[in-house]
């Protein structure tokens, strides 16, 4: 029997392309089997790809974040229209909250925000 995850829910509402006014990012969602898959690309290289999902009843996400290996995330919904992913083995996390016109998108390193685009529906 398939439950309805709110947060794995949430990641599947976003499907779609998503770029920045400057053409500098874009964010592809996309719908892999129950899943959500993610790719997001900078002005010059991919900075996060990965696979969301679900384990028991919590949504967890495999990414390549700059680094050559896959790292575990843990998702929580923070909002109705934001979703949080926190990793347990290293301090990096990254963050989706959707506006009336456009989606946030940060990775944060130690608490630090490297990485912050605003993306609008292509």
């Amino acid at each position: 029997m398939l439950v309805i995850i709110p947060a794995l829910d949430f990641m599947r509402s976003l499907s779609g392309i998503y770029k920045a006014e400057a053409g500098s990012a874009e964010l592809r969602v996309w719908a892999c089997g129950y899943g959500v898959a993610v790719d997001l690309r900078g002005d010059r290289k991919t900075e996060l790809v990965g696979v969301v999902g679900v384990y028991n009843s919590t949504v967890e996400c495999y990414a390549q974040v700059g680094l050559p290996n896959v790292i575990r995330f843990v998702g929580h919904k923070t909002s109705e229209s934001s979703i949080h992913f926190t990793s347990e083995d290293l301090p990096l996390e990254w963050h989706i909250s959707r506006g009336a016109q456009s989606l946030r998108v940060t990775v944060s390193l130690q608490g630090q925000e490297k990485v912050a685009h605003v993306l609008h529906a292509a």
